[in-house]
């Protein structure tokens, strides 16, 4: 299992106003008059300074569980291409 956390692009300044933030849920343009840090870094997460609910889209990390498995393969018919 790994679990990832969220990143931050870097191309937007982080005042948590849906104006400030591209996506579906916004809309914003991402890039604005005043640039971000410049470099993509972890997301440091929704803190309720803007008028982004923190309570709904909190982003502090993990944001996403990655988990591996082996899968059987005994009933996999594996056709070959040869030539």
């Amino acid at each position: 299992m790994y679990l990832s956390p969220g990143y931050d692009a870097g191309s937007e300044v982080n005042d948590e106003l849906c104006s400030s933030i591209p996506g579906p849920f916004c809309g914003g343009a991402g890039l604005g008059e005043e640039d971000g840090e410049g470099y993509v870094h972890i997301n440091d997460g929704i803190h309720g300074i803007g008028d982004v609910p923190e309570d709904i889209f909190d982003s502090r990390n993990p944001v996403a569980r990655v988990v591996i498995e082996r899968v059987p393969h005994d009933d996999i018919d594996i056709e070959s291409d040869e030539d």
